[in-house]
């Protein structure tokens, strides 16, 4: 899951953005403009993506073990 610090989930994204722009800028030939596009959609629009989806994971695990933990709930109250 995603865990830790939030700057370096942050980072490394930055960071391989702009690592795999430059290696497309300078080894492949790819023009500047397309490595920045490059770069702004692995640093900056891949991790929203990762967030994203992580948080429907979160609310549909939730959304599964609701129904378990209110008739769990039930039954203790009725058992006094």
């Amino acid at each position: 899951g995603i865990t830790g610090n939030p700057m370096t989930f942050a980072m490394s994204f930055l960071l391989a953005g702009l690592a795999l722009a430059l290696l497309l800028w300078f080894l492949v030939g790819v023009s500047a403009p397309a490595a920045f596009l490059i770069f702004l959609a692995v640093g900056f629009a891949l991790p929203l993506l990762v967030l994203r989806r992580a948080c429907k994971k979160r609310i549909a695990k939730f959304a599964r073990q609701l129904p378990d933990a209110l008739d769990m709930i039930v039954r203790s109250l009725r058992a006094g």
